[in-house]
């Protein structure tokens, strides 16, 4: 389901009223390839962002950088994880610092299995005092994701300690369940409901979890301690 302050972004009327406001731009087409994917229509989705990344073909276009991130997050849902990275390392092309692409390129690579790139790419950032601090536990929530599945759990846990949220935690558990190793999120979501029983942000993961690893006993118990709350 889509966060209540998206759901007006997937009304068809609303996106009609866009789509008939202007005529058919390279940014009408990032529009409504931004709304596509909020309504997880991705191939819909993709086939506005390619025609948006058709159009904005200069660097310095502001949105040039935006369109290849977006079109980037597309392809990762399709688990298009080649071209998803192709769009990440055109712009790093250009602006070889830019941190947010950067971020985005060890999230794919960690999908991929690439875990000691995504390493290289984030310790530095990690290690950057000067970065805005929400980029750099950013940086090291992703360096904790990667040494968590290369089996040093011990360094990824201090790290995610030192980040200090649950929502650390979760970001590795997401990232298990989306390469299918539930028993790996379930890990995670107990070890944020250890400290917060009532985080209804883990339950909802550790349900999905529970459901993919088929433990029955464990998604309902996950279900009871939410509706709890």
């Amino acid at each position: 389901a889509l966060p209540a302050a998206h759901k007006h972004l997937a009304d068809k009327t609303y996106a009609d009223k866009l789509r008939t406001s202007k005529q058919s731009s390279g940014l009408q087409d990032m529009l409504d390839g931004r709304l596509e994917l909020l309504r997880q229509n991705i191939p819909q989705a993709i086939t506005y962002l390619q025609r948006a990344d058709s159009t904005f073909t200069t660097p310095n276009n502001r949105e040039w950088m935006r369109t290849k991130m977006t079109l980037a997050t597309a392809y990762d849902q399709q688990q298009d994880w080649g071209l998803a990275l192709k769009s990440v390392e055109d712009i790093l092309n250009v602006y070889p610092g830019a941190v947010m692409p950067m971020l985005q390129r060890a999230q794919l690579l960690i999908r991929i299995a690439r875990y000691n790139e995504a390493l290289g790419v984030v310790e530095p950032l990690a290690k950057n005092e000067r970065l805005p601090e929400t980029l750099r536990k950013a940086a090291i929530s992703i360096q904790a994701n990667a040494l968590s599945r290369l089996g040093n759990q011990t360094k990824a846990n201090a790290l995610l300690t030192d980040v200090g949220t649950p929502a650390a935690l979760l970001q590795i558990a997401r990232g298990r369940l989306q390469e299918n190793d539930a028993q790996g999120a379930i890990e995670q979501v107990d070890a944020v409901l250890k400290n917060n029983p009532e985080d209804l942000d883990a339950l909802y993961v550790g349900v999905l979890a529970a459901v993919q690893a088929n433990q029955k006993d464990r998604a309902a118990d996950y279900i009871a301690r939410a509706l709890k709350k």
